[in-house]
């Protein structure tokens, strides 16, 4: 009965700060700042170097840098939210809990185009740019979970060998952008090019 009962403290509690943290986000203001960052004529090569520093400033691991084709990609990083506050993904409490609850992860693909109608007066440094920042939150899943339907918070889960020869029972979904995120590092990101040089 006592193990009952604490069970149930800790169910409450959970519930409670669950709905404390959804309401405060619900709540909270969703003026979220521009996903682009401008590029001066000429600026290009430092914007792009730019971006791969602010990307690694904030522990994401590079997985595709093409400067020909104006792609920068990252492997998705994970974080544990609230138990890892050095970890600065996360754009509020929000996050920070659902990041603790789930195994979340996020990956960063930054493209570099010409700005539209824009034109160079010289042609070797070639036209204005734009950078868009696109961020994607997965969440990492597990094939065979068995919700008990008698305990709240149970759960087994079922085994296949012939998905774990192919590839792990474990992958990752995407569930959503992170676009306060996206804003954040289009942000950082013309930060470091307005303190660069002029070429």
């Amino acid at each position: 009965m006592p193990q009952i009962r604490s069970h149930l403290v800790f169910v409450l509690c959970v519930a409670s700060v669950s709905s404390v943290v959804s309401f405060s986000g619900g709540c909270a203001s969703r003026e979220i700042g521009p996903r682009e960052f401008a590029i001066a004529s000429g600026s290009y090569p430092s914007a792009f170097d730019a971006t791969r520093e602010v990307l690694r400033q904030m522990d994401f691991e590079l997985d595709r840098v093409d400067a020909v084709a104006g792609v920068i990609t990252t492997k998705p990083h994970f974080s544990t939210g609230a138990f890892e506050p050095w970890d600065a993904t996360q754009s509020s409490f929000k996050d920070e809990w659902e990041d603790a609850m789930n195994m979340q992860a996020r990956a960063v693909r930054v493209s570099f185009a010409p700005a539209a109608g824009a034109a160079s007066s010289d042609p070797a440094a070639g036209p204005e740019m734009v950078g868009s920042v696109w961020v994607t939150l997965y969440r990492n899943q597990r094939s065979g979970r068995r919700l008990d339907s008698e305990w709240v918070g149970g759960l087994t889960f079922a085994s296949d060998p012939l998905m774990q020869q192919r590839h792990t029972s474990a992958y990752l979904v995407p569930i959503r952008r992170d676009e306060p995120l996206e804003a954040r590092l289009a942000a950082q990101i013309q930060h470091e090019l307005a303190d660069s040089p002029s070429p």
